[in-house]
């Protein structure tokens, strides 16, 4: 550790203030979710129960080893080197939650795409490296962060690398056929546009966070900067499992407030189609979106009722 307190003491304090302020906002969340009354599947009720319990243990956890540094131990600079079980399990609640968002993500792209192979590409990623995140948690028991740090630091990286690959594949996959569901309609893109900013966003923050650790953990290794990234790593993932599953509220209105609007003009066509749009919020945090369009030729009175096949974007 860096003789400098800035960089060990202060860092980890800023971590554990920051991983507590972070989990206000995925309580929040949660909150939101149960009290806005989604028909979702038991299962996903009950995802969502489980990550907001892990990140409460998770936070007490980092307030214990907080404590531990500096009221146990207060003034005892050795103890700033050493790792303590508190603070062990952290890697661990960063491996569970994270791979466990980031195979919903990947079911996701599976409802999206109707197709296996790219979930399980992520799913097995998620599952590599839940095993590094347990093995680094295993392997930092009674040791020293400089010691662990230099000569574990190709698994510090593996771990991150995985991450990193698996966000990528997510949100590259989402984005791709979220883009291919665009039809030239103006509501139906829209919201499709909508879920491609929120795709993009939520992939974002994971990845920047795990490129600054990857970052500091190689050019800063005997300070705890990249501790303090990892302390509130996995909040991350929660909140963005939540900001899209509350999303759907946003949706909603947008269906409401554009649903009075039942035109849509194509002038390059000169057809105008009237669209009766009904964007259902389907469980498991799908949008599901079904187009009903009744088209009037410009040439005859006669109506001509055609209907495009309904698909399902998460």
């Amino acid at each position: 550790m860096a003789t400098s307190l800035d960089f060990s003491l202060g860092a980890l304090e800023i971590g554990v203030l920051l991983s507590t302020c972070l989990y206000g906002v995925t309580t929040v969340q949660a909150y939101t979710y149960w009290s806005s009354r989604f028909r979702d599947p038991l299962w996903l009720r009950l995802l969502v129960a489980s990550i907001w319990v892990l990140e409460s243990f998770h936070t007490i956890f980092l307030w214990v080893y907080l404590y531990r540094l500096t009221v146990t131990y207060y003034g005892v600079s050795a103890v700033l080197a050493s790792t303590t079980w508190s603070l062990d399990v952290s890697a661990l609640f960063d491996g569970v939650i994270g791979a466990t968002v980031q195979a919903y993500f990947a079911w996701r792209v599976h409802v999206v795409s109707q197709k296996y192979f790219i979930p399980v590409v992520s799913w097995c990623g998620s599952l590599l490296q839940l095993s590094a995140a347990t093995a680094i948690t295993i392997l930092s028991t009674g040791t020293t962060i400089v010691y662990f740090d230099t000569h574990y630091e190709w698994l510090i990286a593996v771990n991150l690398a995985l991450d990193l690959f698996v966000d990528l594949v997510n949100t590259s996959a989402l984005c791709y056929h979220l883009w291919l569901g665009r039809n030239g309609m103006r509501h139906t893109d829209r919201v499709l546009d909508t879920l491609l900013m929120w795709t993009i966003e939520t992939g974002l923050l994971t990845t920047v966070a795990a490129v600054m650790m990857l970052i500091l953990s190689f050019a800063m290794a005997e300070t705890a900067l990249w501790i303090t990234i990892s302390m509130f790593y996995a909040k991350l993932y929660s909140n963005s499992l939540l900001a899209s599953l509350n999303g759907r509220s946003s949706l909603r209105r947008t269906r409401h407030k554009d649903s009075a609007n039942g035109v849509s003009t194509f002038p390059a066509s000169g057809i105008a189609i009237n669209v009766e749009t009904a964007v259902e919020m389907q469980p498991l945090g799908s949008v599901d979106i079904k187009l009903q369009n009744r088209v009037h030729s410009t040439s005859s009175d006669e109506k001509h009722p055609s209907e495009c096949g309904g698909k399902s974007f998460v």
